[in-house]
């Protein structure tokens, strides 16, 4: 999701909401990345702190488990 640009996570967050029966997985990185440089592009697009993503994810998803670490964080998201 941080390689989407922030003007369409919104639609790319209810498309995979459309699409699945029961629920997603997401691994998203909570910080700016550091390869892209190497190649003269911002790799990371949309870079949010957790908690922010969670608001979005929940949009779409009423039951969603969180696991934060330093530069990532994983979300669990249910329809139920």
């Amino acid at each position: 999701m941080e390689h989407i640009p922030p003007e369409k996570v919104e639609e790319v967050l209810t498309g995979i909401a459309k699409r699945t029966r029961r629920g997603a997985y997401f691994n998203i990185a909570t910080c700016e990345d550091s390869f892209g440089v190497l190649i003269g592009r911002k790799l990371h697009m949309t870079v949010m702190a957790a908690d922010q993503w969670r608001h979005l994810l929940a949009k779409h998803w009423p039951r969603i488990e969180v696991r934060e670490r330093e530069f990532e964080a994983t979300f669990v998201c249910n329809k139920e």
